[in-house]
């Protein structure tokens, strides 16, 4: 009954997520990172997965592009690679589902943690983008790590589920790096309660990762520039961690994201100050929830609490908001895990039942504003003049562009006019 019981919730999963993210499936590729990733896998050897592209830095996120190296060398379409990324996200909250149900044993808890991650308004860039699942396979292997430890029920490890871990949270971390967040934690938890079973694999993940990357890649010590907001002010900087010069945009990165992710509406996705009252509002309700499991819940719920600490400090390096999907997830099981304790200090019924409806009516408004980001995206994207791409100067991009503007019937193909 059981299995049975959870392949419904799946079913449920997919079904709403399918019903809020279905415009995915009518964007054409010509956006520009969308054009990039699949003109790269088409024109590289199965070898160039291990360093991936060196001209863009400072990532290296081999696993990511592997995925979409080997559906591209099987044939897939553009259609599979975006039901690929929604797989994902539903596989992220079909994940954050089982853990808040094990952790309190509630599946109305737990549907409400599931609906929270599937409904994020920030997850709709790793949906729009083929190449940004790297976000979310990076949540899922971490979240699957997670749920392989605390379905142990405090108990050490056995070697099976070890490696299992070690495993995961590796392939987190080679998704993207704000995976790591997940290793930080169950290092951080381990260490914080003296439990080496916990520990151990952590570290060696973290110590197999850096070595990984500058045997490969060859670190992330160069300068790295980008525009980003300075407060109110949006600027063109290049940053080098130990450089002085670079650490109060570093601090402001790394602060914005503490702020907005348990924070909504006070910042936008490139880190600009706002006021979304609606987003703040949701915020405010979901961290008091998570907050109430920081008291109330068992002591697991610690280990959760360090992912969202974790990747605000991997996001040293740059504030979007796309970024957040670790400490969102994250957030979200501390939510679920809150729920019951927090109805239990309302002491009226009536106060239970305006509270439920009020978490109702604003992950009902949250699932309308993500599907209407996803239909903005799709406009954006079909009114895009592929030939006008920045990045067609790369030599693996032109044919592509060619390919894709026959396949869409489009006029010049070989972008012979000026653009």
């Amino acid at each position: 009954m059981r299995a049975w019981a959870e392949l419904a919730v799946l079913a449920l999963l997919v079904i709403v997520g399918g019903a809020l993210y279905w415009p995915v499936f009518d964007i054409p590729p010509f956006e520009e990172d969308n054009i990039y990733a699949l003109a790269w896998v088409a024109a590289v050897p199965a070898v160039a997965l291990l360093t991936v592209d060196p001209a863009i830095y400072p990532e290296w996120r081999p696993l990511a592009y592997a995925t979409v190296w080997l559906e591209h060398a099987a044939g897939g379409s553009v259609t599979a690679h975006f039901a690929v990324n929604l797989a994902l996200w539903i596989g992220c909250a079909w994940l954050v589902y089982r853990i808040v149900e094990t952790l309190a044993q509630s599946r109305p808890a737990a549907l409400l943690a599931a609906a929270l991650v599937l409904t994020d308004p920030r997850a709709t860039w790793a949906l729009v983008s083929i190449i940004e699942r790297q976000t979310t396979m990076a949540c899922a292997f971490g979240l699957g790590a997670l749920w392989l430890i605390l379905r142990r029920d405090g108990d050490r490890l056995t070697g099976p589920t070890t490696a299992g871990v070690i495993a995961l949270l590796l392939a987190s971390a080679l998704s993207k790096e704000y995976g790591l967040a997940f290793t930080v934690a169950v290092a951080g938890f381990g260490l914080a309660r003296r439990r080496a079973d916990l520990a151990v694999p952590a570290l060696v993940v973290g110590a197999a990762y850096v070595l990984l990357r500058s045997a490969i890649a060859g670190g992330a010590s160069a300068p790295y520039c980008e525009d980003m907001y300075f407060f109110s002010t949006r600027r063109a900087v290049c940053l080098e961690p130990l450089q002085l010069a670079s650490f109060p945009q570093l601090a402001y990165n790394v602060a914005a994201t503490l702020v907005n992710m348990p924070l909504l509406g006070l910042l936008s996705g490139a880190g600009e100050p706002i006021l979304a009252e609606y987003r703040l509002v949701v915020g405010l309700l979901f961290t008091a929830l998570a907050a109430t499991a920081l008291v109330r819940g068992p002591v697991a719920v610690g280990m959760i609490a360090i992912v969202p600490i974790a990747n605000a400090f991997l996001s040293l390096m740059i504030y979007r908001d796309r970024n957040q999907l670790a400490g969102a997830c994250a957030l979200a099981i501390l939510a679920g895990v809150g729920l019951r304790p927090a109805l239990g200090l309302l002491r009226s019924r009536a106060l239970r039942i305006a509270a439920i409806a009020a978490i109702a009516a604003l992950l009902t408004s949250q699932a309308i504003l993500a599907h209407a980001l996803v239909v903005e995206e799709r406009s954006k994207a079909k009114a895009i003049e592929p030939c006008g791409s920045a990045i067609r100067e790369r030599p693996f991009v032109p044919p592509f562009i060619a390919a894709i503007k026959m396949r869409h019937g489009l006029a010049d193909p070989f972008c012979l006019a000026a653009y």
